[in-house]
């Protein structure tokens, strides 16, 4: 789903919860009811996708969330490696357990004389 789309898709006074996936921890933030900004929440420390799946849903009831946004890792080179593929793989997987909207957002590398 585009942006476009994703957007159109947000309900309003409602929260949504952004996912940073790490193979061994899930780093979650969630949005204020107004969609406007986002604070860290918690960060899941993987188990079994069982547990995994229990945590993202008691979370998603508890905050009112109606939308996911995942973090989309990229290289130095700003190209999708394979924990990008990891990412997509993740939220397919979510998406048949938790039937949320959801959208991906790359972590742009920053290159130039601002990081020297």
């Amino acid at each position: 789903m585009d942006i476009q789309e994703f957007k159109h898709h947000l309900t309003p006074y409602t929260a949504v919860l952004g996912i940073d996936y790490g193979a061994k921890r899930i780093g979650i933030a969630v949005s204020d009811l107004l969609q406007t900004v986002a604070t860290a929440h918690s960060i899941i420390h993987r188990e079994t996708w069982a547990k995994d799946l229990a945590s993202l849903q008691k979370i998603i009831q508890e905050k009112e969330v109606r939308a996911i946004i995942y973090g989309l890792p990229l290289q130095m080179n700003g190209q999708e490696g394979d924990m990008a593929q990891e990412v997509r793989n993740f939220a397919a997987k979510l998406a048949k357990e938790i039937p949320l909207p959801y959208n991906r957002r790359s972590e742009e590398r920053r290159v130039g004389k601002e990081c020297r």
